[in-house]
This record gives structure tokens, sequence and C-alpha cells, in this order.
């Protein structure tokens, strides 16, 4: 800003309030989605086949991929600095839908083929390996099944176990349905693709949904007259259920999770809507609410969701038309219309199945024979909310990371339960400011702008701290430097431990005994290895325990007080139970969608025994404290496997389930630890980030939040400079 915002307080007669010294502002960008959607420059992707066509976006090894499949030979294509370049084929015909999926450390293709077969391709090299000769080279054919009148798959990753959903069309003389299959391996290290169960064999299944939620999984199943969904039952270990919701007139679908709530979208040739879905009970599986369900008003076969921190977009595509709308967080009450076609002729008869992209910092958009750049949504950054000081509330350090024009919206906030009432007079006459241009500024950093791949030269970009151009004359001089692995020097030794690249340690006592806890991460070969119990006694360390974990990254002691035995007349007497947490950041199987863990100790076995599983996302740290005289729980989730946009969650303690029970998500972006601190009377969490939105550059913020007794939630009320 040329000049940062000046915002008087001034009472119901137009005076100024000069006396109220609690009175705090609050500034936020409105319409923070100023994008465009421009074809991408370069060589353009060439048109799809006619006819049935999937294409994917697969990221492996630091490069992104484009898979594909017309009906013909199946492809791949390397994305270069701007658009996907072919690679050759995959060595796979008359192929007609492509499903990429992670498993066990591998990446692998799952290829719907000549309507009778699934082949599993698996990724054996990459382009920096210095491999030449096209697709062939870089997936090679792992295994295959049959599958008569295989219309498409769906990946699924269900308790570590992986499965495909496969819809059948009935064509090849059977009852139409969905298959599921699971992909293992034998004993000789092969792997095997086995039918486990016929989820339905009775309709025309149209498309399937996974929706994994407080580690329960859920299979959605569209046909083209009802919502069916299932939920994986782990007794029994296959899909039970089926409860059917009435839903006619659709072709695709897919879920959304965010903090607002769970969604299912639905699209069909005559309307979109997003539909709200009841989050499952103890008793009850997750429902299909019609009431406040939202019109979109676009027709759309295809559909496609990329979550941008507080923002959604999301891509409807049918023949002939393509539209991208935007979601603000709300549960998608109100949605933005972006662009219409982005300006390009849409090639009617080929396949309207679009995906979202990610590369270099940029998001794309994959659709027909054509790649979309988005410009992303601007993010306000800086010192957002202050105090007024004589009725007037000066912000000093509000920056907007994309150059562009912007309305800010001011309101009044409290983090005093004494002024409630003055803020909520006040909330109520919040404002909105002028449009304020905002230009970009000097050099901050360089950001590479060349692929990585073999016999490629570097290339890089000057650009200011939000990832624009950088507004200079000046001529840089950029050097390139090979990084040393930083040395450190450890004064003396008093004892050695043998870990496994342990990443934390924690003390902790119980009684009078004190014990160290060693989260250990990975053994040169798996991460599934266990974490350490150490005693100290008699001046040294000894193991007494080790804990099952899987590529552990934290590990947190904390204590429940209760008084379990209270009685008229009689001082209560405190019981303290003693609990470790591990932040699991990654796993063979699951990847970084594992699940962190919590161990009760056993008193009587003097030992620590599993407690709960909570589902996170690359977990890195579990933060332990007490709100309200309730036990909580903050986990800082990393990264997904695709980006590191992915909530960080709070817990709190059910003394009647006996269980943590997540109670809010927080919006972060590669959250690499998170702290609690109560300052008078306050409480704050304070989040540490890693990556920054362009997936690309280190952040150079990380978010404070407070907690809010009137909305019962964690809000955000700063930006702090940081350093990754």
């Amino acid at each position: 800003f040329a000049t940062q915002p000046r915002v008087a307080v001034l009472d119901r007669g137009g005076n100024l309030v000069a006396s109220d010294a609690a009175t705090r502002v609050a500034a936020s960008l409105l319409d923070p989605s100023i994008s465009l959607m421009d074809v991408a420059a370069g060589t353009p992707w060439e048109t799809l086949a006619d006819g049935a066509s999937s294409a994917r976006v697969v990221r492996i090894g630091g490069a992104s991929y484009v898979v594909r499949a017309s009906g013909g030979d199946a492809t791949v294509m390397a994305w270069g600095c701007s658009v996907p370049e072919p690679l050759g084929s995959l060595g796979v015909a008359h192929a007609t839908s492509i499903s990429p999926f992670r498993f066990a450390g591998i990446d692998f293709l799952a290829v719907s083929a000549n309507a009778s077969t699934i082949v599993i391709l698996q990724h054996v090299a990459s382009p920096s390996d210095g491999v030449r000769g096209g697709g062939e080279a870089l997936f090679a054919a792992s295994v295959t099944a049959a599958a008569p009148g295989v219309v498409f798959t769906k990946s699924l990753l269900v308790g570590g176990r992986q499965f495909l959903a496969a819809s059948l069309d009935g064509s090849a003389g059977e009852e139409g349905g969905t298959v599921l299959y699971e992909l293992a391996a034998s004993v000789n290290g092969s792997a095997n693709l086995t039918v486990v169960q016929n989820v339905s064999e009775d309709a025309s299944v149209l498309d399937i949904a996974h929706l994994s939620y407080l580690s329960r999984d859920f299979l959605l199943e569209l046909t083209d007259s009802e919502l069916r969904i299932y939920e994986w039952d782990h007794t029994l270990d296959t899909f039970v259920g089926g409860d059917v919701a009435p839903l006619a007139n659709f072709s695709a679908i897919l879920t959304i999770s965010n903090a607002t709530g769970l969604f299912l979208v639905a699209a069909g040739p005559a309307d979109s809507i997003i539909f709200p879905l009841h989050p499952p009970s103890n008793f009850s599986t997750i429902a299909l609410y019609t009431d406040g369900a939202v019109s979109l008003g676009k027709p759309a076969t295809a559909l496609a969701y990329l979550p941008r921190g507080a923002t959604h977009l999301l891509a409807l595509s049918s023949p002939g038309n393509l539209t991208v709308l935007l979601g603000d967080g709300a549960p998608y009450t109100s949605l933005l219309v972006l662009d219409a076609d982005g300006g390009a002729t849409i090639n009617a008869a080929a396949s309207p199945a679009v995906e979202f992209a990610s590369e270099g910092g940029t998001d794309y958009l994959l659709r027909g024979g054509s790649v979309y750049k988005i410009a992303g949504s601007a993010l306000l950054s800086g010192t957002t909310v202050v105090t007024a000081s004589e009725g007037i509330a000066a912000f000093t350090d509000l920056t907007i990371d994309r150059q562009g024009s912007y309305r800010l919206a001011f309101s009044p906030v409290t983090l005093d339960a004494a002024h409630a009432s003055t803020a909520s007079w006040l909330a109520a006459r919040a404002f909105s400011s002028r449009d304020l241009p905002v230009l970009a500024s000097g050099a901050a950093r360089l950001v590479q702008t060349s692929a990585n791949v073999a016999g490629v030269a570097p290339e890089v970009k000057v650009v200011d701290a939000g990832g624009n151009d950088a507004a200079t004359e000046e001529d840089w001089l950029v050097t390139a430097v090979l990084d040393d692995t930083d040395e450190f020097n450890i004064l003396s030794d008093i004892q050695e431990m043998t870990t496994m690249s342990a990443r934390d340690v924690t003390h902790f006592t119980i009684d009078t005994t004190h014990f160290l806890a060693i989260a250990n991460n990975f053994d040169g070969i798996t991460y599934r290895v266990d974490s350490q119990l150490l005693l100290f006694a008699n001046g040294t360390l000894r193991l007494v325990q080790s804990l099952a974990t899987r590529g552990a990254y934290g590990v947190s002691a904390f204590a429940i007080e209760s008084y379990p035995n209270i009685s008229a007349g009689v001082v209560p007497s405190k019981a303290s139970e003693h609990f470790l947490a591990f932040a699991n950041h990654y796993d063979d199987a699951a990847g970084f969608a594992t699940q962190s863990e919590i161990f009760k100790w056993n008193a009587s076995t003097e030992t620590f025994e599993t407690f709960q599983r909570i589902g996170t996302l690359g977990a890195t740290h579990i933060e332990p404290f007490i709100l309200n005289g309730a036990p909580h729980l903050a986990i800082a989730n990393f990264f997904d496997g695709t980006v590191h946009a992915v909530a960080s969650e709070v817990l709190r303690y059910s003394s009647s389930s006996a269980r943590f029970e997540r109670v809010q998500t927080l919006t972060t972006h590669g959250a690499h630890h998170v702290a609690h601190l109560a300052y008078k009377g306050r409480h704050f969490l304070a989040v540490a980030q890693f990556r920054a939105a362009d997936e690309v550059s280190l952040s150079a913020s990380s978010p404070l939040f407070a907690w809010s007794d009137a909305a019962s939630a964690f809000l955000r009320v700063a930006s702090i400079g940081s350093r990754a």
C-alpha cells in the first residue's frame, strides 16, 4: 500500500471515541479472488481423441506428469515450464480411464482397458534419472486382472490397505455394479490384484467417491436414480450398509471436507448442486441433507476441486462449456463465477473431463485439449488487528501478496469479555474501504522457473515477497552454489543411545520417576520403526519399552487430572492419568495420510498401552493444553502427499466417551509446529508455517490464533513474520 489505512472509531453520534482503550479493529480482504484464467503460453496440449477419455495429474518425486486414456493407447506427458510435454505411450492399448495412487511408498497407475481388464502400472524411473524412450521406460506393467465390462476405477486407501473400486457396466453379460479389488504384495515380492467384494450388482454406477472422516471410511456410489452410502466394517473387512438417498439426473459426484463441514457436489446435465452431509455419529453413517442444498445454476458432467487456503475452486465441465467457481470458506452459500470457457474455444466433441494441477507454485486446470493457468487468490498479511488509540486504529504493515486493486473490510473485535456488548453493537457497523491499488514491491527472493529435468539448465527469476515479478530496474547477479550439510559440534557425551533418525525427545515424570520418550522416524529401509521409552535411574538411561510408531516426528507427554471419588465432608483426592502423544508423519503403506497415536500409562503393568489413534496428514507436532478446564490437543498437519494446504486441528477430551474429539480445524499451510500460550487469561495457538502458498518457496509468515468465548473457537488474529 502506498499509504497504510487509518480507521476512526465513532460513537452513535459520529464523535471520535477516545476513551475506550479496549476497542480493537480487524482488517480483512474483500473478494480476494480477483483472478483470471488464461490459456497457458507455450506448446499447446494436443486435442484429445473423440469419445471416452480420462486425463489425470500425478506428482512423482517432485515432478508432475499428465497421464491420459483416450480410447487408444494410454500416454504420459511430463510437465515443462508451462504446459505438459509428450513423453510417449504407456504400452496399454484401448485405455478408457486412469486412476493414479501411491501405495507402500511406490506410485502406481490403474488403467481400465478394452472394457475387460485392469492393468496396474508401477513407476520405475524418472526423466531426472537420465531415462529415455518414452512412457514405457517410466511405468512398467506390474499386474493385470480381468474386469469384464469395466468403465472406470477409483483408488481407495482404507486402514493401510490399497483398494480399487471398479464400475462395471454389465456389457459382458453380468449385472452392472461396483466390484472392490485389493492390491497386495505376495511373499515373493510380486503384486496381486484380487476381488474381495461385490459391493453392488444391480445398478449402472455412474460415479464413485471415497470419504474418510474421523477414522471412518465411506464409499459413495452414484446410480441413475440414487446415491448409495456404504461404510467400511473393520471386523468384516467389507463395505456394509447401503443407505440410500434419492438423487436422480446426476452423472458425477465429489465430496468436500473443510472447516465448515462435509458436502457432496452432484453434477448433472440440468444443474449442479451442493448438498450438506450430516457427519456420522457413533450410531449412524453419513446422511445427505436436501434442506440447505445450494443450486449452482450450471450443468456439468465432470467435476474437479482444488482447496486454496480459506477458499476453494470448483470446476464444472460439460461439452462446450467450462465454469470455475470460488467458495469463500462458507458452506458454499455464495459462489463467484470466475470465468466461462476462459475466453477460449472448447472442442465440444472432446471429453469434458477436468483436473486441477499445481506446478512451480502456479495452479492449472486441464480440460479437453487445453491448459489454463489460474491466477492465485490474494493474501492479506501483516498486523491485521490493531488497538485503537485516541479513537484511531492505525495499521502500519499491511501487505497483499499480489498486484491489483482491492477493498478492505474493517470490523471491531475484542478479546475481552467485558466489552462483548460494545463489540456486538459495533460489529453491525463494519464497513469496507474504497478501491486500493497494490503494486509489486522490491526484490525479496529467487524462484526457480525451469523444470527439474536432467540436461536442462536451471532458470530463476527475481520476485517480491508475494511472488510477483519484482519492481526493480537494477541488474541482479545471481550466483549458484552447492549447499553443504550443516555441521554441529557436541561439547561432551554423557551417554550414547541408539536411535533411528530420531526427530523429537521429551522428558516427563510419573510420580517421582523420570522418563525420556524418543520419537524415531526412519531406519534407512522402513518408516515402521519403534519409538523408545527410557527410564532414568542410578545416573543412566535404560530402555524400558518400545512403542509402535509410523515415521514419528514429534512426541508430547501430558496428564489428565480428575477427582474420581467425591463424597460429602471428605477432601477429594486427585488422580492423574499419564499419556504420550506421537505425531506420526509418514507410513510405508498409508503415506502421509497416516494415524497419529496416543498411549496411556498402565500403572499395574508399568507400561504405556494404545489409547487412541487419530487420522492426520503428515503430522509434525501434537501440543497438549488445558482450556476452560478441559484437556485439548492441537495437531500441526504438514503435507497430504500432494499439497501443503492441509488444515491443522484442535481436539477436546470428552469425559463421556473418554476420547479426544475434533472440535475445530485451523487453516494452515505446511504447519511444522504448534504452540499454546496462555497470557492474562487469554489462550493463543501459534503455528510455525514452513511452506508458502505457492507450494515452492518457504513461508515468510505464520498465523496466530486466539480463543474467542463468543465464537467458541480459535480465530486468526495476526500474521507474524517468520522464516522457515
